[in-house]
């Protein structure tokens, strides 16, 4: 089902404006798609905008990530300063490189927990947080800690390089260089000795790992497969296509790209997105599904049962 596009509440701030809205309201309404135009300015990070829990976060006229949009409430706070490094979590920034840094999104702004300590480490992949916890892939290995925490246990893995690890703690996954050209999505327990093992192998990619909610989800040969690690309960989910970007998952459901005359987004809960052009790069937190339509940052909330 396409999505019904409405204009975006006028109340939402224009790109440059000050850091928060006096008149804020949420954007959208249940079972339509808004265009979140105070985010529309391209990221250098194509990750972004992208969800942050109940936030939208996004980047000015640096293309670096420095705002993030309120979902319950239409306001917009700055950070304290841009980050050209990024990764999100429930209500949370991390940036890593010397500028980077842990920031708290609240509704009265951005504020710095000076208790994470930075990481300035040459990384081989985007970092990962749950908002409590971080994931690190770099030369040296895999590192999964508590934020707060300056035990930073190191394991040995062969990861494959712009692949980000997925978190559902205490387990994390990573996409492993099988040595055949062909990758391969592996997991352990964070907290224990016990060895990693394979989640997905060959023949053919497994790739494209995500983690979200408990959930950890990847892209074998074009379908979706997702594993709550803790449950061991495991889906999988005919998809047949090429991906333009990672699925995204939420409690054990999935929102994907498919490709047919253009890219359109496929959920296994919900409504999908479809209309002339490219409509991609899903991203789920609950009822709200941020995506593209082109490259205008755009916002479905979907319908509750009730309604």
């Amino acid at each position: 089902m396409r999505a019904r596009p409405v204009p975006l509440l006028a109340t939402l701030l224009a790109l440059g404006s000050v850091a928060s809205l006096s008149h804020a309201s949420p954007p959208g309404a249940p079972g339509v798609s808004v265009p979140l135009h105070a985010l529309r300015q391209p990221c250098l990070d194509p990750r972004f905008p992208r969800l942050a829990g109940p936030w939208v976060v996004g980047c000015g006229t640096s293309g670096h990530v420095d705002r993030a949009l309120s979902l319950a409430s239409g306001r917009l706070v700055m950070l304290p300063r841009p980050l050209a490094r990024a990764s999100t979590g429930p209500s949370v920034v991390f940036g890593t490189g010397a500028a980077g840094g842990w920031f708290r999104l609240e509704e009265s702004g951005a504020t710095e927990n000076h208790d994470v300590a930075r990481v300035n480490e040459g990384l081989l992949a985007p970092a990962t947080t749950d908002g409590v916890h971080i994931a690190l892939l770099s030369e040296r290995g895999l590192q999964a800690y508590d934020a707060e925490s300056s035990q930073r246990r190191l394991h040995a893995v062969q990861p494959m390089g712009w692949h980000a690890p997925a978190l559902a703690w205490p387990w994390v996954a990573w996409v492993e260089d099988a040595g055949d050209g062909d990758p391969d999505v592996w997991i352990r327990n964070a907290t224990k000795q016990t060895p990693a093992r394979a989640l997905a192998t060959g023949p053919g990619r497994q790739d494209r790992v995500v983690g979200r909610d408990g959930w950890i989800g990847w892209i074998d040969e074009g379908d979706v497969v997702l594993l709550e690690p803790v449950s061991g309960r495991e889906r999988r989910l005919e998809a047949n296509t090429g991906f333009h970007s990672p699925a995204t998952v939420w409690n054990g459901e999935a929102c994907w790209e498919t490709r047919g005359a253009d890219l359109d987004i496929v959920c296994s809960d919900m409504d999908g997105i479809s209309g002339p052009g490219h409509q991609s790069v899903p991203d789920r937190w609950g009822h709200w599904l941020l995506y593209r339509d082109g490259e205008q940052p755009m916002l479905y909330t979907a319908p509750s049962e009730a309604e």
